[in-house]
């Protein structure tokens, strides 16, 4: 083996701390923003929160031409607007007339970009909003919920507790026992037998499904004789095969079959639920006289400033140099990070504006088909950002419409042409699929060729993989195993 030195030319981007940090304030949902500016206060002795801030006229007006100058949008994007690491220090030759100017710059941040200086709620709405967020608890998770129920098996002995919970630490996300090597029968069936909800511990889907009717406070019987001798057949839909072999009628197999369709095939899955986490809107969508405007909320995050009492201790004679360079610094720190969150929210309130302009037929009527195509790069080229910067901007951000709450990411779709040779949002197809589905005679279901052609007379050209792509997006079997086979 062979050491040497060779030289290596190459190309590499460094982000800065700051950048990094911009980058991630302009990501980051509400609940994560919310988490970086306590970690900013903590760790900047320099900033601090300020309550009930009462503006002027005069302090109004600059902060709306603040707002209208970082607007421009010549301006060049958040990636690459903004480096403080490469800007040159300044001169500490005249100390006094630095901190002068630092102590302005805290007057003019308390005046002008204090976050939220609009906010005038009382303090009874700061309590119960605060109360909403600090409920938003991590889940239980359902390990957890398994090891408590066996610490309440107190008819165990202190092996097969052991065992126990071996047991439960192989069982997946789904529900089911994904590896059954090393654990005897007896404990299995002892362990699904008794272990919440009905299903949990099975090694397949049959097997859980038996579990459940078995342990089920009316059991089926014919549902149980089903799940134990035709599931095949089951699976297959194959109900007047079921019914002739079992010599029953018609109607009495498709009622223990839909009884069946009742049961959860993933009892776990409750514990995965990831509509279970708090979703904040960051905007509102109104109508005024006519126009839906979007207004930004700007309660849910602290006012910020640099705390000019801190930055007096400077002037004490006492003070070293050491501590005015650190003073100094976080001084610059602060006012980054306050000017990366009023960036932010600019950028998203522009963003937010644009999609509403160009979706302003669903706004007005809430109809999923007036929804046109849209792509991050149109509305990037209109606000006047980078494509990326639009991806940041809209990633896990909420705006509160009157249609519902809905993430930013909907209203970006693909185009579909119709007959007329204009585009229509896929969206809209997705949902003309799923009605004809829906309203097909299941004895005989459409296949994707004959969906096609249904959606071709309705005026949308799709191909036939791109149906069977939407039709797999929203769960819909196949047709062989949509149909109801019978008399």
């Amino acid at each position: 083996m062979n050491t040497a030195l060779t030289q290596k030319l190459g190309q590499t981007l460094v982000l800065s701390p700051q950048l990094q940090q911009s980058l991630a304030v302009l990501t980051a949902p509400v609940l994560e923003l919310r988490a970086l500016v306590s970690k900013e206060l903590e760790s900047n002795p320099l900033l601090e929160p300020v309550s009930d801030v009462e503006e002027s006229v005069e302090a109004r007006e600059t902060r709306e031409d603040m707002e209208t100058a970082m607007a421009d949008p010549h301006e060049p994007p958040l990636d690459v607007q903004y480096d403080p690491a490469k800007e040159p220090a300044a001169e500490d030759s005249d100390f006094d007339k630095e901190l002068r100017s630092l102590l302005e710059l805290d007057r003019d941040l308390y005046d002008s970009q204090s976050l939220g200086s609009l906010n005038t709620s009382s303090d009874a709405d700061e309590e119960r909003r605060q109360f909403m967020l600090d409920s938003a608890k991590a889940p239980h998770t359902l390990q957890e919920e398994l090891e408590q129920q066996v610490q309440g098996m107190f008819d165990l002995t202190y092996s097969d507790r052991d065992e126990a919970m071996s047991f439960v630490q192989y069982i997946d996300e789904r529900g089911y026992l994904h590896d059954s090597l090393g654990f005897t029968e007896c404990l299995i069936v002892s362990m699904q037998m008794v272990l919440e909800p009905p299903g949990i511990g099975a090694r397949n889907l049959r097997e859980s499904l038996r579990i459940q009717t078995m342990r089920h406070a009316h059991p089926n019987t014919l549902a149980l004789s089903i799940l134990d001798w035709h599931f095949e057949l089951l699976t297959k839909r194959k109900f007047n095969t079921i019914a002739e072999i079992l010599g029953l009628d018609y109607d009495e197999v498709c009622d223990a079959c839909a009884w069946i369709a009742k049961l959860n095939p993933y009892p776990a899955a409750q514990f995965y639920n990831a509509d279970s986490s708090v979703v904040t809107p960051e905007l509102d969508v109104v109508a005024v006289d006519g126009v839906m405007e979007v207004h930004q909320r700007l309660d849910y995050l602290p006012n910020l400033r640099i705390s000019s009492g801190v930055a007096r201790l400077v002037t004490h004679a006492a003070t070293d140099a050491t501590t005015r360079d650190y003073i100094r610094e976080k001084i610059r720190a602060g006012k980054f990070f306050i000017r990366s969150i009023h960036q932010r929210q600019n950028t998203i309130l522009r963003v937010a504006t644009e999609i509403v302009r160009r979706q302003h037929k669903f706004f007005a009527s809430g109809n999923v088909l007036e929804l046109l195509p849209l792509t991050m790069s149109q509305v990037a080229d209109a606000v006047g950002v980078h494509e990326t910067t639009v991806s940041r901007a809209v990633s896990g951000k909420y705006m509160s419409t009157p249609h519902g709450v809905l993430e930013l990411r909907y209203f970006f779709s693909c185009g579909v042409a119709n007959a007329s040779g204009v585009d229509t949002s896929n969206r809209s197809v997705k949902l003309m699929l799923v009605e004809i589905i829906a309203g097909e005679d299941k004895k005989n279901p459409y296949s994707d060729e004959a969906l096609v052609a249904v959606l071709n007379s309705r005026g949308m050209c799709i191909a036939r993989r791109t149906a069977a792509k939407y039709r797999a997006e929203h769960n819909i079997l196949p047709r062989h195993l949509r149909v109801i086979h019978g008399t």
